[in-house]
């Protein structure tokens, strides 16, 4: 009988997990559409620059500083290099870097969602998606804009809260200490203004 009752509940762990990622999707699917309808890539002198590197790389060789766009953030390599990949199916109406902004936003949020799927339930992380669907304005347009590693800044918060939940109160376990160092680590690797997050972990 607990058997049966583990097995009905982790398939309904499933069942709102996909939910969830449904809805993401949907929400990428929103951003795409914004995207091209207003080209908002259009207005971010950043991304114009990052495209002419990434050009240039194309005619005449790859080189690191082209893809980075910041030595502050260099977690936009990840954009640069998908960037990169993805410029087969770039076109005027849609950059390489725009896609690449967007396939970075969508594993962004879904991220944030399932942690807070795990940390807080179906509910709140069903408000969450519905709400990242739409969002704001300033939001839906990021989501097409390649200004580096903007778009993921928001989600090392919920993977630490993530690793810390559920753990005994006191001391962490070595398991649960090593993956908060590595999230910190990774975290300060991505941007370096997050060094504010990572000072105030508990020591």
């Amino acid at each position: 009988m607990a058997r049966q009752t583990a097995t009905v509940d982790r398939a309904e762990i499933v069942v709102e997990r996909l939910a969830l990622v449904g809805l993401v999707s949907l929400g990428a699917a929103v951003r795409l559409g914004y995207g091209l309808m207003v080209r908002p890539w259009l207005a971010s002198p950043g991304q114009q620059a990052w495209a002419l590197l990434l050009a240039e790389a194309s005619r005449e060789g790859l080189r690191a500083d082209q893809l980075i766009l910041s030595p502050a953030e260099p977690g936009s390599v990840v954009t640069g290099l998908l960037a990169l990949v993805l410029q087969p199916l770039a076109g005027p109406g849609l950059p390489a870097l725009s896609l690449a902004a967007l396939v970075v936003d969508t594993g962004a949020r879904l991220v944030q969602v399932l942690a807070a799927h795990h940390l807080f339930g179906p509910r709140s992380a069903l408000s969450l998606a519905l709400w990242q669907i739409v969002a704001l304005p300033m939001l839906l347009a990021m989501g097409t804009v390649g200004t580096g590693p903007d778009a993921f800044a928001g989600t090392w918060p919920f993977l630490l809260l993530a690793v810390l939940h559920g753990g005994e109160s006191g001391r962490l376990s070595a398991r649960r200490a090593a993956a908060v160092g590595a999230i910190a680590g990774l975290s300060l690797a991505w941007s370096t203004g997050h060094v504010s997050l990572v000072v105030t972990l508990p020591v």
